[in-house]
């Protein structure tokens, strides 16, 4: 006669309340680093219980604040050969980019009017006429 091991039906232990703690007040400072960004009291409450997710959640992506500019003000964000890009800018494609997770391609020699430009120094933000909220890199870039 052969037994079978047996399957625990014990449920996975929760998170101790010192790590849902910790994992709330790193949610917090992630809050205070995303400057003045208008945020709901409902949207931080969604954001403890992780409800909420992407960019806004990650506080990695979007429009400079002004005090978050004037901390930057050192580093410049440069266009493929080298000139500074600044907010409001013109810029053209320099190559074909295909869009994730659509089927546009951005031709060369596209303009790109009104770009923003991001936290990071590598990427901005521009709308074209096929793509509405398109976040360019600047390698692909130079200023129109």
């Amino acid at each position: 006669m052969s037994l079978a091991p047996s399957r625990s039906t014990r449920k996975p232990a929760r998170a101790s309340s010192a790590k849902r703690a910790e994992a709330a007040r790193l949610a917090e400072e992630r809050l205070d680093r995303m400057g003045d960004r208008s945020v709901t009291e409902g949207e931080r409450q969604q954001r403890k219980k992780g409800l909420l997710k992407g960019p806004r959640n990650a506080g990695i992506c979007g429009r400079i604040s002004p005090t978050e500019r004037d901390e930057m003000s050192e580093q410049i964000v440069r266009d493929s050969n080298g000139n500074q890009l600044n907010d409001g800018d013109s810029v053209t494609v320099i190559k074909d980019l295909k869009v994730k997770g659509s089927s546009e391609t951005i031709k060369r020699g596209t303009l790109v009017k009104g770009i923003r430009l991001t936290h990071n120094l590598h990427e901005v933000e521009c709308n074209t006429r096929q793509v509405k909220g398109l976040v360019l890199r600047t390698e692909f870039l130079k200023k129109a």
